[in-house]
């Protein structure tokens, strides 16, 4: 805007100056957000939308969470080619365009997967980012969110894009961290927008940790923020019979539906290739992806070893110094491990063993824990040793990190009128087994465990595959039952029948075995 007048110079100079400042406030007016109250009941009225039955559309971002190589990608990419030929069983019944953010695995690599899919590849896009000089083959093919996030919802937008995967999702963060809520929650949420503003389904690949007592949403990996800000989170696990998923987290569905699918090789373009895919996802009522990751959990041989594997990360954490537990706990998290990992590993610690005391430098109200390495021996209960009558005999396994043998402390010069008792030690005792038994017979034996901490469904999984086990060959637990934990050993003794009679006899040689010895 200008204003021609005749005026002096000086004036002119002022004049300007105001009308150049009006300039600046109307374009500011034109481009300033503009924040106003408007009624809910003016709004549309939104139901949720479906591309497959497990997969929103336009809703918001689905998260698939799963160890590696159980099928996640390949899901993922089995719905890209039904979207681009337009048979996907939800509302998106016309061929569509699908963009990929790769991160793990080259465009060269997923090409054939879809071809094998008989994918239309001329609507399936790879997002390039490149440097000055550089093709797109030397490029990388995915963003840094949200610092990148207007260039990729240019691409969205230019490309008319309905399905984006993102493959790995983490690795699509601009913060490393993907522990902290601040690095993870606002991408989430940018994504979630853009899955609303352009009708969109949006898949972010994602890894599990190494505990799955907890169940599938809490072994997603890192920040409660992938779990909370996801839409939905579909959990997917490898049974004893195929790979299956279940929506384990929805804010849309009612129930948690379940999926079965197997892999299989497909032939590629190249002759004498193939490819892994996944064959057509089917309904299973009866998988249940809690249970089966409880189940891996307790049965698998290689996490046998996971409370050493605790015990020594926490043993070489601690030998920087005391530290409070908050601290550990938050280091712990990084490294894929539960609280309730945590504080077993401190319990069962035995050399050096891990004292938990109280903070002597807080002040605040309550009371703070620390944590410290400590040369000491895990304290024994006193017991009365010069009396014959209503003796008491008091046996404690003191875990499998500490010892396979039992520790007796009994007078043995009389069986008469013998009363069993279960000894607790302190803290440091929580997860110990407590056996008490005649030692000179094998009848009417009883064993004493607290196991309170663990679920009865895990249990009831744990004992029932072992009677399959059994059912199939009787001795198929003879060489495992050496090696079960105290804690195995008395849930079989909880069934009774067969499997209470094996728990008994590896009870008997193990006491057999430290008579002898000592």
């Amino acid at each position: 805007m200008s204003l021609d007048i005749d005026c002096r110079p000086a004036q002119k100079a002022v004049t300007d100056q105001i009308m150049h400042n009006i300039d600046m406030q109307a374009a500011q007016a034109r481009t300033s957000k503009q924040v106003a109250a408007i009624r809910l009941d003016s709004f549309d009225v939104i139901e949720p939308h479906l591309l497959e039955p497990w997969l929103i559309l336009g809703m918001g971002t689905t998260l698939y969470s799963g160890d590696n190589g159980i099928g996640k990608s390949a899901t993922a990419l089995w719905t890209a080619a039904r979207v681009t030929k337009g048979t996907c069983s939800g509302e998106l019944q016309e061929p569509a365009n699908v963009l990929l953010l790769l991160s793990e695995d080259a465009p060269g690599i997923i090409r054939p997967k879809l071809e094998a899919l008989h994918a239309d590849m001329s609507r399936v896009y790879v997002v390039v980012c490149t440097q000055p000089g550089e093709t797109a083959i030397e490029g990388t093919t995915y963003l840094q969110l949200p610092r990148q996030g207007k260039e990729l919802e240019a691409l969205i937008a230019s490309n008319h894009i309905r399905l984006m995967i993102l493959d790995a999702l983490a690795d699509c963060f601009e913060h490393p961290d993907i522990n902290k809520t601040e690095n993870v929650a606002p991408v989430l949420t940018f994504l979630n927008h853009l899955s609303s503003k352009y009708g969109m389904a949006v898949i972010g690949i994602h890894h599990t940790n190494k505990n799955l007592l907890d169940g599938a949403k809490n072994a997603v990996r890192g920040s409660k923020a992938f779990t909370d800000k996801s839409r939905q989170v579909v959990s997917f696990i490898k049974t004893d019979d195929a790979y299956g998923f279940q929506v384990t987290k929805s804010n849309f569905m009612e129930g948690a539906p379940a999926w079965h699918y197997t892999l299989e090789s497909a032939p590629t373009s190249t002759p004498g290739k193939t490819t892994g895919i996944i064959s057509t996802p089917i309904p299973d009522d009866d998988l249940d992806v809690d249970r089966e990751m409880r189940k891996s959990a307790n049965l698998e041989e290689d996490r046998q070893s996971s409370a050493g594997e605790v015990i020594d990360w926490l043993t070489d954490y601690l030998r920087e110094g005391a530290a409070p537990f908050n601290d550990i706990w938050a280091a712990a998290k990084e490294e894929g491990y539960s609280k309730v990992q945590l504080r077993n590993a401190q319990h069962r610690a035995s050399n050096p063993c891990i004292e938990s005391i109280a903070d002597p430098t807080y002040s605040g109200r309550g009371q703070r824990r620390i944590w410290r390495l400590s040369n000491s021996v895990h304290p024994s209960p006193d017991t009365q040793m010069n009396t014959n009558e209503h003796k008491s005999e008091t046996v404690a396994a003191v875990g499998e990190t500490i010892s396979n043998q039992l520790v007796f402390t009994s007078d043995t010069n009389t069986n008469e009128h013998k009363s069993e008792t279960q000894a607790a030690v302190g803290e440091t005792n929580t997860s110990q087994l407590l056996l008490t038994e005649d030692m000179r017979s094998n009848e009417n034996k009883s064993y004493s465990l607290n196991l309170d901490h663990v679920e009865p469904v895990v249990v009831d999984d744990i004992l029932a595959g072992y009677r399959k086990k059994l059912a199939a060959d009787p001795s198929a637990l003879d060489a495992k039952l050496p090696r079960m934990s105290p804690v195995t050993l008395e849930m079989l003794t909880q069934h009774g029948g067969l499997l209470k009679q094996l728990a008994d006899r590896e009870f008997q040689r193990r006491a057999d075995s430290f008579t002898s010895a000592s």
